[in-house]
């Protein structure tokens, strides 16, 4: 069942993302994989909270780790999903930025995968996170930094409609919100793609939050340069920051 206690206002984009979310989200599945290392080797009697949750890509690593689990996303149709794949944890509706409720659950461990670099006010929710959390309780957090997809920021002479802050400038937002980083570790991957359109297409078919549209000319230019500009033995590259961090209040 999923719950829905309040109803955030959702990307309608996001949601019309849920069925086809999965073919175009193997990124989001590695770093998902990379973050799930940090994860307990063996069942906990802690209690889980998951914060975008989407179609349950890192929620499949929370099975048999805690004792409650709760994934939460702000997409109901992404959370029918989610359920299919971690039947044992509750899901319910969340809007991850927004403040909790004075009444609301304390949780031992928060964790989110491929989230927070879409955050329009880092240090805010960063403490918000941090206020659902039991005294002792973590944040395990991985999500994309700069330099992620460096090769579209180059075609659009440094005005990519996709921006990334820095992991100088997140650690600057942990400490500013009041937490201790326990450990943190960024990795750089290249993936390849047969065209510069399937590259574009991968990043609508996950609901990318792209920050202004870009004109039908403006596309077909890019496209072309992107495909003159780094197209590989291998395909046309496109290159992403994993960035995963364990924070404690």
């Amino acid at each position: 069942m999923i719950h829905t206690e309040h109803t955030p206002k959702e990307s309608p984009a996001f949601a019309r993302k849920a069925g086809s979310y999965d073919a175009h989200a193997g990124v989001q599945a590695d770093a998902a994989q990379w973050l799930a290392e940090w994860l307990p080797n063996k069942p906990s009697n802690a209690s889980c909270l998951e914060l975008g949750a989407g179609t349950g890509i890192f929620s499949k690593h929370l099975a048999n780790r805690f004792r409650k689990i709760e994934s939460t996303d702000i997409s109901p149709e992404m959370l029918e999903h989610c359920r299919e794949r971690l039947p044992e944890a509750t899901c319910r509706v969340l809007d991850a930025w927004a403040a909790p409720k004075w009444n609301e659950p304390q949780w031992d461990t928060i964790c989110s995968s491929s989230l927070l670099q879409w955050t329009p006010s880092p240090v805010e929710t960063l403490q918000n996170w941090s206020q659902r959390l039991e005294a002792d309780g973590r944040l395990l957090l991985g999500f994309f930094v700069a330099p992620s997809l460096p090769e579209l920021d180059q075609v659009l002479n440094g005005n990519s409609p996709v921006q990334w802050r820095s992991p100088e400038e997140w650690q600057d937002a942990m400490h500013t919100a009041g937490l201790h980083i326990q450990r943190m570790e960024s990795q750089t991957h290249r993936y390849h793609h047969r065209t510069a359109l399937e590259f574009w297409r991968s990043l609508h078919g996950t609901g990318c939050n792209v920050s202004r549209r870009l004109s039908t000319g403006t596309l077909r230019r890019l496209l072309r340069e992107y495909e003159a500009k780094f197209t590989t033995k291998s395909g046309v590259a496109a290159t992403w920051t994993f960035f995963r961090v364990e924070l404690h209040k």
